[in-house]
């Protein structure tokens, strides 16, 4: 739904630039760094120092996230498949963060920095028909895994001990076409196209709550 937002948008292509010239997005001619956790400083204003996220910035917790989808975020990032979308705020907000690491290797060390910190505590998910939920996540399953692991081959990250906010705004983001919109992502296309199957709030509680008894499980 289109809404009369001017002064907000100006107001964001104002932050974006201010975050484009600091974060020097044109780093062409300096050694890449290694330092994982001094890169991440970048990431901490909306992220947090531990990577615990940010719901009033729509900033997901990213510590714990596997090295491997978080690289492959930051290289979409970086490419425009992600962050490009002009209604999207957290994704432009991103954007010239990707942008700003000087390839594979800044993008590797911050991962493997990222995969260290301990993800954060979870509330319980209140309500959600676990059986239901049970069945929705048997095709999401499929690419994401039945744990926190998720699959690599899919590029799906595990979902188990995502917070609700980051579930439903993620859903949120796909079936609005601001992610899964770039015709050079495949996997990220195939995602929007599930959104489908739980764009009610009764069927993304039910799968909520269902992945809330996965996490209680690793507890035990």
């Amino acid at each position: 739904m289109k809404r009369s937002c001017y002064p907000q948008r100006m107001l964001m292509t104002a932050c974006i630039g201010v975050m484009v010239s600091g974060c020097g997005v044109s780093s062409a001619g300096r050694a890449p760094r290694t330092d994982g956790q001094a890169l991440f400083e970048t990431c901490v204003p909306c992220h947090g120092t531990q990577g615990g996220g940010k719901e009033a910035v729509d900033a997901p917790a990213v510590a714990g996230l596997p090295a491997w989808y978080v690289v492959k975020q930051l290289e979409k990032f970086a490419d425009g498949r992600r962050g490009a979308h002009p209604d999207h705020p957290a994704g432009l907000r991103m954007r010239p963060i990707g942008r700003s690491l000087e390839g594979d290797v800044e993008r590797q060390a911050v991962a493997q920095w990222v995969a260290k910190l301990t993800p954060p505590p979870l509330g319980p998910t209140e309500g959600g028909d676990v059986a239901l939920g049970s069945q929705l996540f048997a095709a999401c399953a499929a690419c994401h895994g039945r744990g926190r692991e998720g699959n690599k081959v899919m590029g799906a990250p595990g979902l188990v001990g995502m917070a609700p906010w980051v579930f439903n705004n993620a859903l949120d983001a796909f079936s609005a076409g601001h992610r899964g919109g770039a015709k050079d992502d495949p996997k990220a296309q195939a995602m929007r196209a599930m959104t489908a199957a739980v764009s009610t709030p009764l069927n993304r509680q039910a799968v909520l709550a269902y992945l809330s008894t996965i996490q209680n499980q690793e507890k035990e």
